[in-house]
Order: C-alpha cells, then structure tokens, then sequence
C-alpha cells in the first residue's frame, strides 16, 4: 500500500500505544503482532517519555527521525471592514474580531457559536481551543496536536454560512443551540447541522458539547 494513502487516526494511534505500554514483559502476545516500524517508534516514544515524539502518519513512521511539525498557519483573517462571516451583516471589526483578540468576551452562547464559526472559518485555531470547555472529549493537554487537527480541519472546508435553527436558554448557565454550518468541500455544498451545548463557567461562556443531527451534501 502506498503509505501516501495509509493513515492511522491520532486516536487510533493512542489506543494502540496505550495497549502496548499496558503489557507487561513477559507479555508479547500484543506486542508482537505490531508491524515492526511501529513497534519500533513506541519502543523509542516509551523510551524518550516524549509525547510529541510519536508521529502520527504511517508514512512517517518508516522515517523515525521525522517529528510531529506544527501545521504552518495561512492567514485568512479579513480586513477589519469585511463583513464578518459569522452571519450577523455587520464588519468583522465591529463582530466577531474583539472577540478573537481578546479585547472583550461573548455575552451569549449564540455570540460564542457564531465567534467559533468565524475563527474555524479564518484558521484562529487558539481561539477554537480556548474557548472549548475542560469537559469537551475534544479537548486534551496535548495542545499541539490538538491545534493541528483543529487546523487540518479548518483547511479541509471552505466556509459559506451559518444558520440559527433553535437556540435554547435552559438556565443562566446552559445554553443549547441547534445550527447549520454551511461549507464546501472539495467543489460539493456540505451542510453539518448540530446540537451544541454551551456552559457558562466563571463567567465565560464555554462550548461544551455537540451532537452531529445530519449532514446534507450535494447541490
């Protein structure tokens, strides 16, 4: 197989690690039916203790040497007088910008879902991560891999548009949002419709969870 082609999923990857790491010496039954290239790089991960050590693409493991780079970022910011693709019709300086730089913080739930749909939109990975709550299963303590994936992921999609289908106050603290984040891949329309729930925690408000309803592709 091309090993262009061959690609083992970072959890994927983590499961099998941790399945290797778990046995226990005089234990190989594991262990040995690992192919011998990524047998090799956990015995070197292992040794190292060097979580960033591993590389995550098959291709790469046959070349131990190589590391797990940063994805370098490619700006798609717009100027400050462009409407912002959030939705709101107003300009990016006067929506979702101060947002991403920090000068203020979301009011709603709704202001962060459409502030998290412009920043996947425009690359802001950081904001992705620091806006995404503890509790999230997409949040983890590995930040590079974490912004590489956030990043693979902005770049597989080209963003359209999003639409508001519910948003639901369920106290001061918890809000759901059902939504259609309209994008194009690869030339076909590509439409994720999902129920978030947003956490309000300190007194910022967090995205805490989504649950995929449908996806819609085609013209």
């Amino acid at each position: 197989m091309d090993s262009s082609q061959a690609f083992v999923s970072t959890s994927a990857l983590n499961l099998m690690y941790n399945r290797f790491v778990s046995c226990k010496p005089n234990n190989l039954c594991y262990r040995e039916r690992l192919p011998t290239n990524i047998y090799k790089s956990f015995q070197a991960k292992r040794s190292e203790q060097d979580e960033n050590s591993l590389p995550w693409r098959l291709g790469e493991l046959l070349s131990p040497r190589k590391q797990f780079d940063r994805i370098q970022p490619k700006s798609r910011v717009p100027s400050d007088d462009a409407i912002c693709i959030c939705g709101t019709g107003r300009v990016y300086k006067r929506c979702c910008r101060p947002f991403h730089v920090g000068e203020s913080e979301p009011r709603t739930a709704l202001e962060l879902l459409r502030a998290r749909f412009s920043a996947f939109a425009y690359r802001l990975s950081k904001y992705i991560m620091g806006t995404t709550h503890i509790s999230n299963e997409d949040w983890t303590s590995d930040r590079l891999s974490w912004e590489n994936s956030i990043l693979e992921f902005c770049d597989q999609y080209t963003f359209v548009s999003l639409d508001i289908l519910e948003n639901k106050v369920a106290g001061p603290d918890i809000t759901y949002i059902l939504f259609r984040a309209n994008l194009v891949e690869k030339g076909e329309p590509v439409n994720f419709i999902e129920r978030s729930k947003f956490l309000k925690d300190r007194n910022r408000w967090y995205y805490a969870s989504g649950r995929l309803v449908d996806i819609e592709r085609g013209f």
